[in-house]
């Protein structure tokens, strides 16, 4: 089972989370992001570059957990992964984490299956 990330003051900041880890890829399924859904459009300099350290990180939670051997370990894990992600449980960085967070939503069906 995975280990969710820690948690505590500035911890979306970094990229040295730990927890479900992986290989890193970072590829965006052949999606395109406008101004209105992408949420990081309204993201710019340094909190840009804290959401992509902290995309990165969740990538490779993501890549950990498609490897995981059923589908009901995967849900399991990719709920870890949500959770550990939420705004709420980040309230000293909810843009970035919310950003994260809705990417990590959006890759669900690759991640887990339908």
């Amino acid at each position: 089972a995975a280990t969710p990330p820690p948690r505590g003051p500035g911890a979306n900041a970094g990229g040295g989370r730990s927890g479900v880890g992986g290989g890193g890829a970072r590829g965006g399924g052949g999606q395109t992001f406008n101004a209105t859904t992408n949420p990081k459009a309204n993201l710019v300099g340094e909190r840009l570059v804290s959401f992509r350290q902290a995309e990165a990180s969740a990538l490779n939670g993501l890549r950990a957990i498609s490897l995981l051997p059923d589908k009901d370990t995967r849900q399991k894990a990719f709920k870890e992964l949500l959770r550990a992600w939420h705004p709420d449980k980040n309230p000293s960085n909810s843009e970035v984490a919310t950003a994260v967070f809705q990417r990590i939503q959006s890759e669900k069906p690759k991640v887990v299956g339908s």
